[in-house]
């Protein structure tokens, strides 16, 4: 297409809407805009109306992007919102009714290729007031979430740049959550390209950009943004410890790796979401780093830091930092002179020498994570009496990587590891672990 039939492209588009917005005429070809949303089989029969005169002009070869653009602007938003889904679904289609089946949906589609850029375009005109402006930025977001990647990139952060979303209304803010978490589902969207969409979005909007990939538990591409979201980190953070604590699947080691800087940034708000992300994921090469915590100026600091201590280290020495570090460093000494070669000997230990060695073992839960992974292998053994030192010893240390092996053990053959099993239970929910509903098991 030449640069001159382009612009008259835009230039139809523009003025379509331009007349529209000043007069609420309809568009040529297209809907009036409704007054009150289509609903119901209301709503079915809009978007079938919307979609039967694009294949109309689709047929007749007369459907451009100029003209989809303005169809899209005139619906209302039902009527967008359905006929975008029914292009971007597979062949079989929702909607009711001969029009479905007889679209050619790859012809329409193909129209709607210059469509997002037109749209945006449209939505940044000075000429609109703040409710066509508003509901041009609503278009422009559902035609965004049914484009590709490589096109929402770089128009989505155009649109948030624009200087008139400024001024536009939470509503906005409410689809764009909507569009990002629908691209960031997409495999192919980098955290380069959700780190710029941030950016774009300054203070307005850059909290509803990260709570969309939130929605779409886009955990790993958020942690991928910190360090180039300047301005935004504390939001990432925070959202990151939450969707952590709901259970979304997170890389422990990729995400404290990014996290951990954060102890030692200016904002107090930072490194208290820095202290409580570790405190879920982290391990014991972090609890050094949360000890210096326990000196920060920030009250809310400190405590989350305190809260993140406990939870690494199933200890309950109080919030101060001088009793925390000699601690340390009698668990590090421990280390070095004999802890590694005795919490290797756990596995091979006869039944004499078993009690005595986790009797010493498991008072040091600096390094509780290399005494629980022997122990486990304790839960195997024959001997039911072993077994029932083995389940005390980890309720003691209380590591809730060994939960599940040791629930698994609550049909055991033998009454009293099956009543160990019940107390373990009970240490670790008074250690604030988190266990689902556990059915109890019929008397014997």
């Amino acid at each position: 297409m030449s640069q001159l039939s382009r612009r008259a492209e835009r230039h139809l588009a523009c003025a379509a809407w331009i007349v529209l917005a000043c007069t609420a005429a309809p568009v040529t070809g297209a809907h009036a805009r409704q007054v009150e949303p289509p609903v119901g089989e209301a709503q079915k029969t809009a978007a079938s109306d919307l979609l039967k005169s694009l294949a109309d002009a689709s047929t007749a070869g007369t459907l451009t992007p100029a003209r989809f653009a303005s169809a899209l602007l005139a619906a209302g938003p039902e009527e967008t919102e359905s006929c975008l889904a029914f292009l971007g679904e597979p062949f079989q289609a929702r909607m009711e009714g001969e029009v479905t089946t007889a679209l050619d949906r790859q012809r329409i589609r193909a129209a709607l290729d210059g469509v997002p850029g037109l749209i945006v375009e449209i939505a940044t005109l000075p000429q609109l007031g703040p409710k066509d402006r508003a509901h041009a930025y609503a278009v422009a977001m559902e035609v965004l979430a049914a484009s590709s990647i490589q096109t929402s990139v770089p128009l989505l952060g155009s649109l948030l740049e624009a200087a008139p979303a400024r001024r536009l209304s939470g509503s906005v803010s409410s689809g764009l959550q909507k569009t990002v978490a629908r691209l960031a589902e997409d495999p192919q969207l980098s955290s380069p390209q959700l780190a710029g969409w941030i950016r774009a979005g300054g203070s307005t909007f850059s909290a509803a950009v990260v709570d969309g990939a939130v929605r779409a538990g886009a955990l790993m591409k958020l942690v991928g943004c910190l360090h180039s979201t300047t301005g935004a980190e504390g939001v990432i953070l925070n959202r990151v410890a939450g969707m952590i604590q709901r259970g979304a699947p997170v890389v422990p080691e990729a995400t404290c790796a990014a996290v951990l800087p954060y102890l030692g940034s200016q904002g107090a708000f930072e490194r208290r979401e820095a202290s409580a992300v570790l405190g879920m994921v982290g391990d014991r090469r972090h609890v050094a780093a949360l000890i210096e915590a326990l000196d920060d100026s920030e009250h809310m600091v400190r405590t989350s830091a305190l809260k993140a201590l406990k939870a690494l280290t199933g200890m309950t020495i109080s919030g101060d930092s001088g009793r925390w570090k000699l601690w340390y460093s009698e668990q590090e000494a421990w280390w070095s002179a004999k802890g590694s070669s005795l919490i290797a000997s756990i596995s091979s230990a006869d039944r004499g020498e078993l009690v005595s060695v986790l009797k010493e073992v498991c008072t040091r839960r600096l390094y509780r994570r290399e005494i629980a992974a022997q122990l486990v292998q304790l839960l195997d053994r024959q001997r039911p009496h072993e077994v029932r030192v083995a389940i005390a010893s980890l309720a003691t240390l209380r590591d809730p990587s060994t939960l599940e092996p040791i629930l698994q053990l609550r049909e055991h053959p033998n009454a009293l590891v099956r009543s160990s099993v019940e107390d373990a239970v009970v240490a670790f929910r008074h250690a604030g672990i988190k266990i689902a509903r556990i059915q109890p098991l019929p008397a014997d």
